[in-house]
């Protein structure tokens, strides 16, 4: 707006907010007025009260009301001062002052719903009150009158009573009970009787059942009782009855009983009662203040008007009716009490959340209007930017008449056109469409329909083609003081087109591929189906010339042959390009790019002088040439050229020409795989197995010609024939039933046979036949293959050489030695003499083996072959047994120490070095165990086993040397043999159980884990003295020399750990218990897993176990160690080498293995502190613990002084008889629990 709009407008204003203010106080006052004084009047409070409520109500009425014109005048004040240039929403100051307003009459109507609400429910509550104790009025009310009438019956029938009455009517002169009882002494039965009647109704009155009892002879009154009642004159109705006085009044009311007896018709007994002297106190007795009680008559046939709401009445018997009136105002009270502190309270809350609000909301405006200047500058921002976009030209055309007001860079750039040109320039100038009419009549419909518009349409440029672009149209909303515009974004599509053409093209080519390749599976001529399909295959991929060539390889070099040319004006120039192929593939080096299987292509710039000026001649600008491959192997190659300038091939059509070039190889190669069909028909002609096929039902239906060689016949001899004229008579019939059985059941059999040829000869053939079946799975032939095998016959002799002997050192083997040490006995046997069995095994055969490899260790086995064979004499037989285990047989022995002679020139021949191929030296040594035939066994399998146990006396008594056998070692072999078999019946009865010895904490003296160590608890120790508990001395070397160890290592470890688990569920503090783990059991399966299974099934927690580990067997799996231990250390189990210093390794594997504690060996601690080298080790030990960061833990400590010794130098831990020996569990706990 101009200023002079906004001059004339400001006086209009001004008197538009005065009015605004005016009605918004008239309206707040009326609301005020009639909401409080209304709510004022409900509250029902005193006259006193009213005057400061009222004081009070106009109090707050003149801040609301200050308030309010304060707010309105700073409006005012405000929409005078806004910022012209920030236009708000209709949802103003004036609507958020009514809100205000609104929230803060809210509260006269909160407690007007009060009042209403929880009012209406008070009266209700009151009024079910009432009708509940009226209820209980009538039942209190009938059972009084039950109590009467009871009264009553008994006078009725008291015969006693009625004996007096008769004596009484009989005189008639007895006084009323009002003289005091005075009557006149007619007799003396009279005075009975009277008294007698007087002592039955007295305790009537006397207990208030009635008001006064009387006693009439006709009209005469004999007796009364009770104080005298001036009564109205009587109405004879039958009792009982009601009367009442003229007033309607409760307290007037009286029951008359009239009491007759059938034998004395003129006695009558009148009863009476005054209902204000025995009901009306209980009827009365209302629990609630608020409600008024009265008696009413009503007469039963009269009408009843309608009772007011608050009138509750209950009908207590005939005309007698109970009504209760309910004093609202009484009953509200309490509720108007709540009413006016509800509003009270209510009026200040909202006051002050109204202020609050409004101070608040004032905040939020002021930032309101800094943010949305931010934002109009920021949009305006996006907006310029968005229409400078480079990627898409933008433009505002004027709606009217479709002319461009303003253009963007981009489009000017599209157009080829100025700023200046573009301006007020009709939009049909700059745009072709196919009908312009459809397209400005959507235009026009655009603002109506309220969406944008897309079309597709060219950009008319000057001097050059058109642009194929799509316009997004988009109508601007306008507002009253500016004329609609259209938004039009100009984006350039045409390379989008065209690779649009382009997919279309290749899809068009795919399906010619598609149906190519479908042809060349479907005829075997494919050169004829490619030169068919040749012209379609031009056209879909635009190409000048397409030419396939097939190359033949000779040594003087490739020769190609033109198969198919496709020329795109083969009748323009059909001669020229004859000429190109020729002197093209002249000029162009095929062979060393195509045999590689590379592609050829690019522009004419791309080759020689000489192509380029061949191809420039035929129009030629782009080639391209792809080789042919039938599998691995370069068939040929095709060719395409193109006429465009300056072409260049992209890599998807080459990608296409590749899968044409792939698809021509494949139908090459189908064709020659159908050529192999036809050579494998020769093979069977001409292979030098004799191949027969039979019919299913062995009639022989074809042989090839290596088969009828064989056997000597013509082929019309054996056709038809069956295969049994071909049997040599060696095979029984049996042998022929399990070959056909074996052919039916599996469909195949392979053996030897023996046949005869047609000369008589008989012959060894190896024959294997197949069925083959049918679609149905029947058999259709038989096909027999047969192998002549006479020079295979010939061939065993040599293989029963290998049976007998060692293939490495080609000595006798162990079936060859067992044969002659039979013989040996049989001769011995015949010549009465005796002969030796040397048993020898290699002592560090393994070390060489797995220093220098297995290859090393069977050149090893061939020297010590030869060194051993030279100490023998011709008769003797040296034989491998296997592995590194020799065998010698002395058959002739004239003294035993011969043997002993032997074996000791063996062990000194053998300790001497052995020069390797590689020129490593190496040294090993054996050891030799000697049995005596018949000393030692007459049997050979008995002089074989005292030979190994001679074997291993030896190696026991320090390797390199030689024992004989005796009966001791018997003994001991048997002892180890039962041993071992009651070590796993000990294993399978869980008779092993473990010890715990304490490790305590050097420093604090504290127990802090424990060492498993595992005890027999043998049941039968032979003494028969019970169980008896052996030492782990004398079972552990042979579970280690069976392999047992592993299984009792695995049992020690669960037990452990599930005591463990016990323990911590009883309350036991952690301790941690160590495990030895043995060679064997570090070496053989998954150690790892073994523990992760143990450890989650006893639920013991990982790291409260430690594992214990010797060097050895640490270095004896040192390829696997490291992601052994790395794995339990993963599990968080904690590691320790057991015996520590007592290996051979070096202390390279502390750094690089994860352990955590080095367990000092007993026999260092037993010399500390009074030997000074013992002193240096242990001290040398724990020293370098701390600097690896590890702890140590003595073991065996079993003084004092050894253990202060540990203290000074820093040692961590110590175990050992000075702290306690092993304990089973129980003892142990018990020892651990009165340490702590």
């Amino acid at each position: 707006m101009s200023p002079a709009s906004e001059e004339q407008a400001s006086p209009q204003n001004r008197r538009r907010s005065v009015l605004t203010i005016i009605v918004s106080y008239v309206l707040f006052t009326l609301g005020w007025i009639l909401l409080s004084d209304y709510l004022l009047d409900s509250a029902g409070l005193p006259p006193e009260q009213i005057f400061w409520f009222s004081v009070a109500k106009g109090l707050v009425y003149i801040v609301l009301s200050s308030l309010l014109l304060y707010f309105l005048v700073q409006r005012s004040l405000d929409k005078a001062t806004t910022l012209p240039e920030i236009k708000f929403s209709k949802v103003n100051h004036s609507r958020i002052l009514w809100l205000l307003l609104l929230i803060l009459m809210s509260s006269p109507v909160l407690s007007l719903l009060v009042k209403n609400l929880y009012g209406e429910q008070v009266l209700n509550a009151s009024r079910d009150s009432s009708v509940r104790v009226l209820a209980q009025k009538q039942q209190f009310f009938q059972r009084w009158l039950q109590e009467r009438q009871f009264d009553i019956n008994s006078l009725r029938h008291d015969l006693a009573l009625a004996q007096q009455l008769a004596v009484l009517a009989k005189h008639k002169q007895l006084m009323p009970q009002s003289q005091q009882g005075a009557v006149n002494a007619v007799s003396d039965d009279v005075s009975a009787a009277s008294a007698h009647v007087s002592a039955r109704l007295s305790p009537l009155v006397a207990n208030h059942a009635f008001s006064q009892i009387e006693l009439y002879a006709g009209d005469k009154a004999l007796l009364s009782a009770g104080p005298s009642i001036t009564a109205p004159k009587w109405a004879h109705t039958e009792l009982p009855a009601l009367w009442c006085a003229d007033r309607v009044s409760f307290r007037d009311c009286r029951l008359l009983w009239q009491l007759y007896w059938p034998q004395l018709p003129d006695m009558q007994l009148r009863l009476q009662s005054r209902l204000d002297d025995f009901v009306l106190p209980e009827l009365i007795n209302w629990p609630d203040a608020s409600v008024q009680v009265s008696a009413l008559l009503q007469q039963a046939q009269s009408p009843a008007d309608p009772l007011p709401k608050q009138v509750l009445q209950q009908r207590l018997w005939q005309e007698l009716v109970l009504q209760a009136r309910i004093n609202e105002d009484a009953v509200l009270t309490p509720v108007r009490t709540l009413v006016t502190w509800v509003s009270m309270v209510s009026l200040v809350l909202f006051t002050i959340l109204s202020v609050s609000l409004l101070l608040y909301w004032r905040q939020q405006m002021l930032g309101y209007m800094v943010t949305l200047q931010a934002r109009t500058q920021e949009r305006y921002n996006v907006q310029k930017a968005f229409f400078s976009s480079p990627f898409v030209g933008m433009a505002i055309v004027r709606f009217a008449d479709l002319t461009l007001q303003q253009s963007n860079l981009r489009l000017q750039q599209m157009s080829l056109k100025t700023e200046q040109e573009l301006t007020e320039l009709p939009l049909r100038q700059i745009l072709q469409l196919d009908n312009w009419q459809v397209f400005a009549k959507a235009l026009h419909d655009l603002p109506r329909d309220n969406f944008h518009l897309t079309w597709q349409a060219s950009l008319l440029r000057p001097a050059t083609a058109p642009l194929l672009v799509e316009l997004s149209i988009y109508a601007l909303a306008p507002d009253s003081e500016t004329e609609p515009v259209l938004l039009l974004s100009i984006e350039d599509i045409t390379e989008r087109a065209q690779y649009k053409h382009h997919l279309r093209r290749r899809a068009q080519l795919m399906a010619t591929l598609a149906t190519l390749s479908q042809q060349f599976l479907q005829h075997s001529d494919w050169l004829a189906v490619f030169r068919q399909n040749l012209p379609a295959l031009a056209e879909h991929m635009q190409v000048g010339t397409v030419f396939l060539y097939q190359c033949q390889h000779h040594q003087s070099g490739t020769e190609a042959w033109r198969l198919a040319i496709w020329r795109a004006h083969q009748h323009q120039v059909k001669h020229d390009l004859v000429h190109l192929d020729e002197a093209m593939l002249a000029q162009v080096d095929i062979k060393s790019v195509l045999a590689k299987g590379e592609i050829l292509a690019g522009p004419v710039s791309d080759f020689g002088p000489a192509v380029q000026q061949l191809l420039s001649q035929n129009g030629v600008q782009g080639l391209a040439i792809l080789p042919v491959m039938s599998g691995e192997l370069w068939w040929g190659f095709i060719g395409f050229t193109t006429h465009q300038a300056d072409y260049q091939w992209s890599q998807s059509e080459l990608d296409t020409l590749k899968l044409l070039s792939d698809t021509i190889g494949n139908a090459i190669k189908r064709q020659q795989f159908e050529n192999s069909l036809q050579q494998a028909a020769a093979v069977f002609d001409s292979t030098r197995e004799g191949i027969m096929v039979t019919d299913a039902n062995n009639k022989i239906v074809q042989v090839n010609q290596s088969l009828l060689d064989m056997l000597g016949y013509e082929q019309d001899e054996v056709l038809g024939q069956t295969p049994a004229m071909f049997a040599s008579g060696r095979h029984d019939s049996r042998f022929y039933l399990e070959m056909w059985q074996e052919l039916q059941k599996h469909g195949h059999w392979q053996g030897e046979i023996w046949n005869r040829r047609k000369n008589g000869e008989i012959y060894p053939e190896l024959l294997s036949i197949s069925a083959i079946y049918d679609h149905q799975q029947q058999i259709k032939n038989y096909v027999a293959v047969f192998a002549d095998i006479t020079q295979l016959k010939a061939s065993q002799q040599e293989l029963e050489y290998l049976a007998h002997h060692d293939v490495l050192t080609g000595l006798p083997n162990r079936l060859m030695m067992l044969s002659r040490l039979d013989g040996a006995i049989d001769a011995a046997n015949r010549h009465q003499q005796g002969f030796a069995l040397l048993m020898l095994d290699l002592d560090r055969f393994k070390y060489v083996n797995d220093s220098f490899g297995h290859p090393a260790g069977d050149e090893l086995l061939k020297l010590v072959a030869v060194r051993l064979g030279g100490k023998l004499r011709p008769e003797d037989t040296l034989a491998r047994f296997g592995g590194d285990e020799f065998m010698i047989l002395l058959p002739v022995l004239e003294h035993e120490e011969d043997a002993g002679r032997l074996a000791s020139d063996i062990i000194h021949e053998l300790n001497q070095p052995l020069l390797l191929s590689n020129n490593t030296e190496v040294r090993i040594g054996i050891s030799v165990g000697i049995a005596l035939f018949p000393k030692h066994g007459a049997e050979g399998a008995m002089l074989l086993q005292n030979a190994d146990a001679a074997l291993y006396r030896a190696k026991e008594q320090g390797r390199g040397r030689f024992a004989y056998y005796s009966d001791d070692l018997t003994q001991y072999a048997r002892t180890r043999i039962e041993m071992e078999s009651k070590l796993r019946n000990a294993l399978a009865e869980q008779q092993f159980v473990v010890y715990f010895q304490p490790q305590t904490d050097v420093q604090s003296g504290a127990i802090v884990g424990a060492e498993a160590l595992v005890r027999w608890l043998d049941p039968d120790n032979g003494t028969g003295e019970g169980p008896t508990l052996v030492p782990p001395g004398v079972f552990i070397p042979i579970a280690e020399d069976t392999g047992l160890i592993g299984a009792i290592g695995e049992e020690v470890l669960r037990q452990t750990c599930a005591q463990g688990a016990a323990w911590l569920a009883a309350g036991l503090p952690e301790l941690k218990l160590a495990v030895n783990l043995s060679s064997h059991q570090f070496s053989h399966g998954d150690i790892a897993a073994t523990v992760k299974q143990i450890l989650d099934e006893t639920g013991f927690p990982p790291h409260l176990l430690e594992l214990e580990l010797t060097e050895s067997a640490i270095m004896a799996n040192e390829s696997s160690a490291f992601d052994t231990l790395n794995t339990l250390h993963q599990l968080g189990i904690a590691l320790a080498i057991d015996d520590f210093g007592t290996g051979y390794s070096s202390f390279s594997y502390l750094k690089k293995y994860q352990l955590d504690v080095l367990k000092i060996d007993k026999s260092f601690i037993d010399d500390v502190p009074l030997d000074n080298d013992s002193n240096e080790i242990v001290s040398a030990i724990i020293s370098m613990a701390r600097v690896l960061k590890l702890k140590t833990l003595a073991e065996g400590v079993e003084e004092a002084e050894q253990l202060a010794f540990l203290r000074a130098h820093g040692c961590d831990f110590y175990q050992g008889y000075y702290c306690s020996k092993p304990l089973p569990a129980d003892e142990f706990e018990f020892l651990v629990r009165s340490r702590f």
